[in-house]
């Protein structure tokens, strides 16, 4: 899996705009908005991607669904999803940097974190 991101835009800078007059709501709108971004992004790459693979006959989306990672797979996909909640949460970690260190805190990232139960 590729680091680099050549269509991710950077990262946000500066003060979290005031729009809606009340700061949590600001803050829960910056974490919603990061996503849809990542979300946008990811789309458009697995967009290209079926695209590449029907003109060229090399999987179907069958397949796609039918697949089981192995394990060397799965746990690079939670590492990175573990960073990704982070980076999304990072907006209440910067606002409540003393939270970043509350058991509760650590623990709701370390569940969202983890994903589904299997």
């Amino acid at each position: 899996m590729s680091t680099e991101r050549p269509h991710a835009r950077a990262p946000a800078a500066g003060a979290v705009p005031d729009n809606l007059n009340e700061p949590h709501a600001e803050r829960v709108l910056a974490i919603v908005m990061a996503v849809a971004g990542e979300l946008a992004v990811l789309r458009e790459r697995l967009d290209t991607i079926e695209q590449l693979a029907a003109e060229r006959n090399l999987f179907t989306a069958e397949e796609v669904e039918a697949y089981s990672a192995p394990a060397a797979v799965s746990a690079t996909r939670e590492a990175w999803r573990k960073a990704y909640i982070r980076r999304i949460l990072r907006v209440m970690h910067d606002t409540f940097p003393s939270t970043a260190r509350d058991d509760a805190y650590k623990a709701f990232v370390e569940e969202v974190s983890n994903g589904p139960e299997q």
